[in-house]
């Protein structure tokens, strides 16, 4: 029709896809957390007579389980108490 108002198209933003790859990043990274924290460590699974190297004795510091006859083994497991 002549002298019809006709709408400009508008133009899609590149920065679209934003939208939908924000979200998913944020359920992924909160994935990963959640199983990093429930997976068990190396530690978890001592048992009494397990070797561990410990380098500080502080909150939270994380020993690493190492052979007994490893001359880094600074702490031996002696009883492992119920968690």
């Amino acid at each position: 029709m002549p002298g019809a108002f006709v709408m400009p198209q508008q133009k899609k933003s590149k920065l679209c896809w934003l939208r939908f790859a924000i979200p998913v990043v944020v359920v992924l990274l909160g994935a990963a957390v959640t199983i990093i924290r429930v997976l068990p460590s190396d530690t978890d699974r001592a048992v009494a007579g397990d070797c561990l190297n410990t380098k500080e004795f502080k909150t939270r510091a994380e020993p690493a389980r190492v052979g007994c006859d490893d001359p880094n083994a600074n702490v031996t497991v002696g009883e492992r108490l119920g968690m």
